[in-house]
């Protein structure tokens, strides 16, 4: 019998510097697809795990709302998403622009794939929407080294300090 696991993605968030990206790494090594990643950097030597194509999706979604597409500040309400899930229309084009995206990069349903995505965060009603059946992981880590490697970190713009 073959598994399709399309509709069943790992899905890694957690506060950006959290420790997304080691915990991701964790899962792309026993065996889920990840697609066309992020590599490593000085800031990340490790890689930070990321689909490229995926996270400008999530982007331009947060744009396209007139929201931070760094996801720093202003933080989204969750309300007005919630409503627009409900509309759909927005829905079954993220839906559609992912699988576009997961089979043009090579996925074949019978393997687990996972998505690593702070962003998640801030939209997760879609993802939620979007994958019903997806396995989360929430990554956390203490508040305080979270917020001395955000210091640290160059697309960290918005907050550079403890003040703001």
């Amino acid at each position: 019998m073959t598994v399709n696991f399309l509709n069943s993605p790992f899905l890694i968030t957690g506060a950006p510097r959290s420790g997304t990206s080691v915990t991701a790494g964790v899962v792309h090594i026993c065996g889920a697809w990840g697609g066309l990643m992020a590599g490593p950097n000085k800031f990340n030597p490790k890689g930070y795990y990321e689909n490229l194509e995926m996270s400008e999706l999530i982007r331009s979604f947060l744009r396209q709302r007139a929201l931070d597409p760094l996801g720093q500040w202003p933080l989204p309400r969750t309300q007005p998403i919630v409503d627009e899930i409900s509309a759909g229309s927005a829905l079954t084009r993220m839906r559609t622009r992912i699988r576009t995206i997961l089979l043009d990069q090579g996925y074949t349903p019978t393997r687990p794939w996972m998505l690593k995505q702070p962003k998640l965060l801030l939209i997760w009603p879609v993802f939620a929407a979007l994958f019903p059946t997806a396995r989360w992981v929430l990554v956390r880590r203490d508040s305080e080294k979270i917020c001395d490697s955000c210091a640290c970190a160059p697309f960290m713009t918005r907050f550079k300090d403890r003040n703001g």
